[in-house]
């Protein structure tokens, strides 16, 4: 009697999505998140961007300002149940057993905002009344969905829903809600400039890690 072969051989290989950050004004990598559960839908809204005049001219009904905006939503799930089923030997489980998902949930809620070494530099330059007018640039975010799709994109709406906890009240269970509007060749700064600097394609592969 034959055995057949080890389950992993005839399993593909499974690819997890993830959202990465380039630091500003270079393609260099900052950030990788990968996604725990992949999401079992994206929902993408396509917005045409047609010429509008108010005149009420129909000459212009077909003409097109640009690229069409394009929305993505996504629902994440993350769990820390595995982590701590075997806390012991284990830093995930270390981790997971003293902050449950607050550690996770920081990275992500980071990538809305500046960061403390950006506002400790505002304050110093304020107080030498050296300060720009314009704001610090954040980092471009990448929404990586397979090898084939890589968006550059801008976070429209991030809600949280802690649904577990333990007995110090740290979330063990949440849902994630992303809103995201994919940047195109209309958008100024970081796309633009990377893009021309380093003559990268819309198109650019960043690979996740297999699961």
């Amino acid at each position: 009697m034959t055995s057949s072969p080890p389950t992993s051989k005839l399993r593909p290989q499974l690819l997890r999505g993830g959202i990465a950050t380039l630091e500003p004004g270079s393609t260099q990598v900052k950030t990788i998140v990968e996604l725990q559960y992949n999401p079992d839908s994206i929902s993408r809204t396509l917005t045409p961007q047609t010429w509008d005049s108010g005149s009420g001219d129909k000459l212009n009904t077909l003409r097109l300002r640009g690229p069409a905006q394009e929305t993505l939503r996504v629902d994440v799930e993350i769990d820390a149940t595995d982590a701590l089923a075997s806390p012991d030997g284990n830093p995930a489980g270390q981790l997971a057993s003293k902050y449950g998902l607050l550690p996770q949930l920081a990275i992500l809620e980071t990538l809305l905002s500046p960061s403390v070494d950006q506002l400790r530099e505002n304050y110093r330059l304020a107080g030498q009344g050296l300060l720009e007018i314009s704001p610090p640039e954040g980092p471009l975010t990448l929404f990586v969905w397979g090898r084939q799709r890589v968006m550059p994109v801008v976070f429209t709406d991030f809600t949280v829903t802690e649904d577990g906890f333990d007995t110090a009240l740290n979330p063990t269970r949440a849902r994630i809600s992303l809103a995201m509007r994919m940047l195109t060749t209309t958008d100024s700064s970081p796309l633009r400039r990377v893009m021309l600097s380093r003559s990268l394609k819309p198109s650019c592969t960043v690979a996740t890690s297999p699961r």
